[in-house]
Order: C-alpha cells, then structure tokens, then sequence
C-alpha cells in the first residue's frame, strides 16, 4: 500500500491537516480566541488607525515585536480584509506551512519514510494547535525553520546560504522576543560546525561563518538592548 501512494501525497497531506487545526481554531467565533492574540490585535488596531508604528506609547515587549503591529497591518491593507479576518484566517493559512517545512527539512535528514512522522509528532501538539493565540510566535517559527531549512540546501551557494538565513534570523528577531534567543542559542553550534571541523582536521584557526554570526548577535543587541530600551526611556 505504500509502495502505490505518490511521495507527492505527503506533504500535500500534511498540509491539509496543518490547515484544518488552524481553520478550526480561527473559525470557532466570530471573535478571537485565545491567550495573547487580543492584546496582539490591540496593538496591530493602534498601527492600523495611526498610520504609523508607535512603539514608545506601549512600554512592553509584546509591542516590539512588528509580526503583531506592522505585518497584520500591511496585510490588511494589501488586500481590504478586516483586521480581525486576517488575525483569524489569513494567518491560519500562512501558519499551516509550519508542519510541511519541518517536513522537508526532515526529509533530508532521515528520509521520506520518517519525515512525515516528524511532521505529525509537531502537528499533534496543543501548542501547535492553539499557536493562532500567539501570532508572534507563529510567525517566528515560520522564519525560524526556514532559516533551518536554508542551512540544510545542499543546492546554494554557501554566499547565498549566508544571505538567506541572516534575513529569515532577522525576521526571527523582530518577530518574537523568545523564539529568537532560543532559536540562535539552536543555530550557533550548526553555524560554527565548518569551524570546529577546520579546527580540528587542519588545525587551523579559520573564522568560517563568524560574519553572520557577528551580523546577528550585533543585531539583536542593537533591538532589543538598544532600540527596546530608548523606547521605555521614551514612553517614562
């Protein structure tokens, strides 16, 4: 029997069910559901009236992070859905492809048999099932595994291997206070496995991948302990 399904079916599956977690959540009211997500639609409201991004009015961490404030508040305007619709089923629909990019990136790693297994042990979790509470968080995990997904490409270039995964760790950044320290203090080891293995088979001191991580660590330093700070001294 597994032999006459199409390898083409899994992800396609893994997709669907992905989506009817995420559809079951956002559909159940007419209203949002959920922990933090009003508190994120409060701020992303703010945006939306002002025009602006204003991140000194509200000294909180949650108000920093521009996956609840800008980003919702580009989509609505990009395509003249109500705020509330995009919090509940736009972004549903952006966050079902968590499970089909752990996926692939498993795919690589312990093949097709497994992957899909590795896929639904993700799927199954309450947390996942409930991240449409945390929009912060859903979209973190969104850049987090594709910047996963880009250090395990065998196809890029290793300058474009660097470009891609500074730009979805950037967006990990910005987007969650929390999955950004986790999601660095996860990536580190991988990135400075080319200069563990230099070190020791040549044994030669070679900064291989030290400019992305430079690149992310002064990044991060500069939001969260710079940016962050000026605007709480601003809004005291």
């Amino acid at each position: 029997m597994r032999n006459k399904i199409s390898n083409s079916t899994y992800p396609f599956a893994i997709l669907m069910v992905s989506l009817s977690f995420f559809l079951m959540h956002g559909l159940t009211s007419n209203y949002l559901i959920g922990r933090d997500n009003h508190l994120e639609f409060f701020y992303f409201q703010y945006t939306l009236h002002n025009y602006h991004l204003d991140t000194t009015i509200f000294n909180t961490p949650l108000n920093n992070c521009l996956s609840v404030n800008i980003l919702p508040a580009i989509y609505s305007v990009l395509t003249a859905i109500k705020g509330i619709y995009v919090f509940k089923i736009v972004f549903g629909f952006i966050g079902s492809i968590i499970p089909l990019i752990i996926y692939i990136i498993s795919k690589k790693i312990v093949g097709n048999k497994y992957a899909i297994f590795v896929a639904l042990l993700v799927l199954f979790q309450m947390n996942f099932i409930e991240l449409l509470s945390l929009i912060r968080q859903e979209f973190a995990l969104i850049f987090f595994f594709l910047a996963v997904l880009v250090l395990f490409d065998s196809d890029l270039s290793n300058r474009n291997k660097k470009i891609l995964f500074s730009v979805f760790m950037f967006s990990v950044i910005v987007s969650h206070y929390s999955t950004a320290f986790v999601g660095l203090a996860m990536t580190v080891p991988i990135i400075l496995i080319p200069f563990i293995k230099k070190l020791f088979n040549d044994k030669k001191i070679k900064p291989i991948n030290f400019d992305m991580l430079a690149f992310l660590g002064l990044f991060s330093y500069i939001w969260y302990f710079v940016v962050a700070k000026a605007q709480a001294r601003t809004a005291t």
